[in-house]
Formats: C-alpha cells, structure tokens, sequence
C-alpha cells in the first residue's frame, strides 16, 4: 500500500493511547513506515465522558437525556465534565492540520484513533455514511 502511486502512506498520527499505538505500531511495520514517522497525538483521543467514564452502555443510557448512540454530529457532555462534539472537532482538526504540512506531495496521512471522537472528525468532514462497528472503511478526505 505504501509504495501505490495512488494511495502513498507517509506519516501515520495517532492517539497516544495504548491500543490505538498498537495498531499505529502493527500497521507501520506491514508498510514499512519508519516508526520516526509514526506521531502519537493526545488531541486523538476518544471523546471525554467525564464522570460518565467507565459506565456501561446501559448506565449511560439511563443516565443521558440522549440516546448514548446518539449521533457523533451532535452531542454535549461537559454538565458530566465531558466534551462536546465541537471541542472535539475543535482539538482534532487542530492535529491534523499541525501535521498536514509535513506531507511531500502526493503523499497521505493515515489517522489512527477511536470510535466516537473519528466519528465526530467524519462528521465534521461530511462523510454521509455511517460507520458500522467491526466495519472499516478506508477514507480520503481533503483538509
């Protein structure tokens, strides 16, 4: 994939969360990116619940006046100390647009991160089409 002419991977960014650095780590060495060019970014992370962290699907649908599926384009967490979906969107474009500048021409950035918050980032984005979990979809998207 990295060598496609079409789709040319050179620098990977992702959450500096444990999981989404595995993946990032697992990806790099299939496409032979250096691990140099891997940049872990905390303004990936997933959306902060605040004091909701940690429930289950169930507690938070008892305990949010919207459905906890609701969907990314619209939501406000911060009476639990969350975030919103527009400081989300916020801190996200910001570390893209932070990394974009790094790109040779030509070339793409794969970004690594995590349900809600990448579904916020696509929303934001205008990507109509919903994201099925267990489902990946490999997206261009022009900053």
């Amino acid at each position: 994939m990295r060598d496609d002419p079409h789709l040319r991977i050179q620098i990977i960014v992702t959450s500096d969360l444990k999981r989404a650095v595995q993946t990032a780590t697992i990806i790099a060495e299939v496409l032979h990116i250096p691990m140099q060019d891997v940049r872990l970014d905390s303004r990936l992370r997933e959306c902060s619940f605040g004091n909701l962290e940690g429930s289950t699907f169930f507690e938070l649908k008892h305990r949010l006046k919207e459905d906890a599926r609701a969907s990314n384009s619209e939501y406000d967490l911060t009476e639990h100390g969350g975030e919103s979906s527009c400081q989300v969107t916020t801190r996200q474009v910001a570390a893209l647009r932070d990394h974009c500048p790094s790109l040779a021409p030509s070339s793409h950035l794969l970004v690594i991160g995590h349900g809600r918050s990448l579904g916020t980032l696509l929303h934001h984005f205008q990507h109509k089409h919903p994201l099925i979990q267990g489902r990946y979809q490999l997206l261009t998207i022009s900053l």
